[in-house]
């Protein structure tokens, strides 16, 4: 879990204008580009330079996305997209260009029979703190409900205070906390077994 609601950010869409569906092989590139977006925050704050964005490394799950979350039966993906207008470069786009902006996302694989794993929980800065990330967190949650997964785990960086108050709020408990790649990260799990 990265990078989910920042306190001084806000975007211009309205609730009705942002939707909550299941990723196609159409969003990909979308999904990618957010990824280096939040990956270009945390290792360039402030630079303005898009070409480190675009040699972020990719995770092997966004890498090979169509076999990872198309292809599966478990494992899903969710974007939140809202009208391509409400995008400040909406300007230089073709009309040729999708007509949905990916803004936010979530994945959910499956990493034992009964365990599912939250990945990738991200909403792009200028459209935080609009409860766009519980929405995409919920929508993940009811697939691991309606697969029969047990537990679902999932992690933040020490820093992202919101987020930890997102997770607690949907009832995740702490686990533990741990180091990968040099980052702080706190591990969160959610037994579903006997919920609604």
């Amino acid at each position: 879990m990265r990078d989910l609601e920042d306190p001084t950010s806000s975007g211009g869409a309205t609730p009705s204008q942002i939707m909550i569906r299941e990723a196609t092989s159409a969003d990909a590139d979308s999904i990618i580009a957010l990824h280096g977006e939040s990956g270009h925050e945390r290792n360039a704050q402030d630079s303005s330079d898009l070409s480190a964005v675009r040699q972020t490394t990719r995770p092997i799950d966004l890498e090979h996305f169509d076999a990872t979350y198309i292809g599966s039966i478990h494992n899903r993906f969710w974007v939140a997209v809202v009208p391509r207008e409400l995008d400040e470069d909406a300007e230089t786009l073709q009309s040729s260009a999708p007509t949905e902006h990916v803004i936010g996302m979530v994945g959910v694989v499956a990493t034992k029979a009964d365990v599912a794993e939250m990945r990738r929980l991200r909403v792009t800065p200028a459209f935080r703190r609009q409860g766009i990330a519980g929405k995409l967190l919920r929508a993940a949650l009811g697939h691991c409900r309606a697969q029969g997964f047990l537990k679902v785990i999932l992690d933040a960086r020490l820093e992202q205070t919101a987020a930890v108050q997102l997770f607690e709020r949907e009832g995740f408990q702490f686990s533990r906390n741990r180091e990968m790649a040099g980052v702080e990260l706190r591990e969160f799990y959610l037994d579903l077994y006997g919920s609604d």
